[in-house]
């Protein structure tokens, strides 16, 4: 499911070259022509992804990281569906234009805890070494584990300036977002949870984009739909509770529905976080 938009557009790419290489074939049978079999190299880049050196070139942002568990499955994601690029290349001769590209780098996160913070990026560079093993591509550079810029640490919907000012973080652009809320707090759990301090600055931030009511995951909805309208992400795929669907929630998924299209939707499945089994809408 992580990459199916990708894995889709390379289907399209791959028969499209197919049939390219199949008129050739027929071309230099009928002896028309000296040329190769296989579809020019000019052929392919231009197939490919018009003004891309790599592929996959997307890039998946999760602005509730963790320890980076989403973000290490999209990184696998992305190098199997390289490889598989890359195999059908040298196939057909293509490979000057899949040299390798993915890399942990391609995966933005935010993450408000130090500990799992930190922990992403090493769970990223573990998860892409392990792949390289497995797939006998040889040793990395040194350093192995690099720091990662692209895990940020801090809060995805709220920060405070030097003088205490809360303003609305700014996200990494990515082509997909992919959300799992970091807690499930209902609108009546806010202030007991998290402070009144915190709870109305955050309320006069996001006045007149979500409602006082909602419940916080409402936040991160709010935030994807916003990058969506910008055009600095092209999908998202939130997990909320099942209350997203009515009352006070509900205004951030008719705001979603002006500005975007809500073409997939699960209203009641299973899900155990920490040992607590719950309802979700995804």
């Amino acid at each position: 499911m992580i990459v199916e938009p990708l894995r889709r557009r390379w289907y399209a790419v791959k028969a499209e070259l197919e049939s390219l290489a199949a008129q050739l074939e027929t071309v230099n049978g009928s002896g028309k022509s000296n040329g190769s079999s296989a579809p020019s190299a000019c052929g392919w880049k231009r197939s490919l992804l018009p003004g891309q050196r790599s592929w996959p070139p997307s890039a998946f942002l999760d602005p509730a990281c963790g320890s980076g568990n989403f973000l290490y499955v999209a990184l696998r994601s992305l190098l199997d569906l390289w490889i598989e690029a890359r195999e059908f290349a040298r196939e057909h001769a293509m490979l000057v234009f899949l040299q390798e590209k993915v890399s942990p780098r391609q995966l933005y996160g935010i993450e408000k805890d130090f500990f799992a913070h930190e922990l992403a990026s090493i769970v990223l560079w573990i998860g892409y070494l392990q792949w390289r093993f497995e797939h006998s591509m040889g040793e990395p550079k040194e350093p192995v584990l690099e720091k990662l810029d692209n895990i940020q640490l801090g809060d995805a919907v709220m920060c405070s300036d030097e003088k205490g000012k809360p303003y609305e973080p700014e996200w990494p652009e990515a082509e997909f977002i992919r959300q799992q809320p970091a807690v499930f707090l209902g609108g009546k759990m806010l202030r007991r949870e998290m402070g009144d301090e915190y709870i109305d600055d955050l309320f006069r931030l996001y006045e007149g984009r979500v409602l006082a009511e909602s419940d916080f995951v409402v936040y991160w909805f709010e935030k994807a739909r916003a990058q969506l309208q910008a055009g600095k992400a092209k999908r998202a795929g939130m997990l909320a509770t099942q209350a997203i669907r009515g009352g006070a929630n509900r205004a951030v998924l008719e705001r979603i529905g002006e500005s975007a299209r809500i073409f997939m939707a699960w209203r009641d499945r299973k899900w155990e976080l920490e040992g607590a089994a719950v309802h979700i809408t995804i």
